[in-house]
């Protein structure tokens, strides 16, 4: 899969307020700067010709990779928090199972690129990944063959849905682990 985006924006939003506290947005091109040197190799306006003064939106690099965007913009957002608000910092950060953007959220001490007086946030898991991922596996085992797995499309249908109420049930729970798998198997073995 290619990522090669033109830009890519970041938000932070607040967990009780459920507002965007902060946001952030890179861009690798600007129409106004492309429109004109466009212009210009067509000989439509003269070479020696200058841009005027215009609100240009390039903020990011065309030659630094798209996949950089989201790692970048969740530093910026992490210090423009931490410096910006006396006292506030990123406790937890929910998101995809990217691995790149939380490495950046570690201390440079750690080789992140956050600075040792701020906090390195948790990562807590993406529900709607967490299901999407399950569901993949499950619809792997749907295509083997019958002596490998005996699950079908409609189990692995069933087996995503299960997992997704399950998920969303005990999401804010705090309870023991052994108890969370022997609940979460309840459910695999009630469809076998």
């Amino acid at each position: 899969v290619s990522y090669n985006s033109d830009s890519g924006a970041s938000y932070l939003m607040g967990i009780f307020c459920r507002l965007i506290i902060a946001a952030w947005v890179f861009c690798k091109s600007c129409r106004i700067c492309y429109e004109f040197v466009k212009a210009k190799k067509a000989g439509k306006i003269p070479q020696d010709a200058t841009l005027g003064s215009h609100r240009c939106c390039k903020n990011f690099a065309k030659t630094r990779a798209s996949k950089e965007m989201e790692p970048r913009a969740a530093v910026l957002i992490a210090e423009h928090v931490g410096r910006e608000n006396n006292g506030v910092f990123l406790s937890d950060i929910v998101m995809d199972d990217d691995t790149t953007t939380m490495a950046q959220l570690q201390n440079k001490s750690k080789g992140g690129k956050l600075d040792d007086t701020f906090v390195t946030p948790t990562k807590r898991g993406d529900v709607n990944h967490r299901v999407r991922g399950f569901g993949n596996q499950c619809n792997e085992l749907a295509t083997m063959n019958m002596t490998s797995s005996r699950v079908n499309k409609e189990i692995a249908s069933r087996a995503k849905k299960d997992f997704a109420y399950w998920l969303r049930f005990h999401k804010a729970d705090h309870t023991p682990i052994a108890e969370v798998f022997e609940s979460l198997f309840a459910a695999v073995f009630h469809i076998f």
